[in-house]
C-alpha cells in the first residue's frame, strides 16, 4: 500500500511530488520525483516515496479521471489533493506489473527531459502535450489497462468504474 500524503514525517530522500493544485480538465498532473529538500510544499505535497510504480500510476489518466470523479470543484481542486491521492485505489501490483509501471514511466521522464521548461507545470497546463510525450503517456496507460484488467479501447467512464470497484473493495 502506498504511504498516506499528509502525514507528518521527516524524510531526507527522494519524495514523490504532486501539486497541490490541480485542473480538473487537465489528463494528465505534473508528478515527478525531487529530493525532499527540493520540494516547495506552498505549492506542492511531498510523498515520503520514490516509487516509480507509484509515480507510473499517478502520472497516468487513471488518478485525473478519478480527481475529477470525487471532487466537487470543475475547475481546480486544492487542498483535496490529498485526500484525492489518499483514497485513490491503488492495485495491488505483482513484481512484474511494479517493472513494467518503473519502464513506463523511465519513458515519460525520458521524454520530458527533452524539453526545455521552468516548471514541470509548464508543460501540463492544460495545453496540448508535445507529440512525443502524449504517445508516452498514452503507453503508459495502456500498461494500466491492462493491470486494471480492462481493454485497450477502454474510455473515462469504463476506467472509473473499475476504480470505483477497486475502492469499494479496499473499503471492506
Amino acid at each position: 500500500m502506498p504511504p498516506i500524503l499528509g502525514a507528518k514525517a521527516v524524510w531526507d530522500f527522494s519524495s514523490i511530488v504532486i501539486p497541490k493544485r490541480l485542473r480538473t480538465k487537465d489528463t494528465y498532473f505534473a508528478i515527478e520525483v525531487l529530493p525532499a529538500d527540493q520540494i516547495d510544499r506552498a505549492e506542492f505535497h511531498g510523498l515520503p516515496s520514490d516509487s516509480l510504480a507509484i509515480v507510473g500510476i499517478l502520472a497516468s489518466s487513471f488518478f485525473p479521471i478519478w480527481v475529477r470523479a470525487i471532487s466537487d470543484r470543475t475547475v481546480t481542486v486544492g487542498e483535496e489533493s490529498a485526500s484525492a491521492y489518499n483514497n485513490f485505489p491503488f492495485p495491488d501490483l505483482s513484481k512484474s506489473q511494479n517493472k513494467l509501471l518503473e519502464e513506463k514511466v523511465g519513458i515519460v521522464f525520458k521524454a520530458r527531459s527533452i524539453l526545455s521548461f521552468n516548471k514541470l507545470s509548464d508543460i501540463y497546463s492544460g495545453q496540448v502535450l508535445p507529440e512525443h510525450l502524449l504517445i508516452a503517456h498514452e503507453d503508459l496507460d495502456e500498461a494500466l489497462l491492462g493491470i486494471f484488467g480492462l481493454p485497450l479501447e477502454a474510455n473515462d467512464a469504463e476506467i472509473l468504474e473499475v476504480l470505483m470497484k477497486r475502492f469499494v473493495e479496499l473499503s471492506k
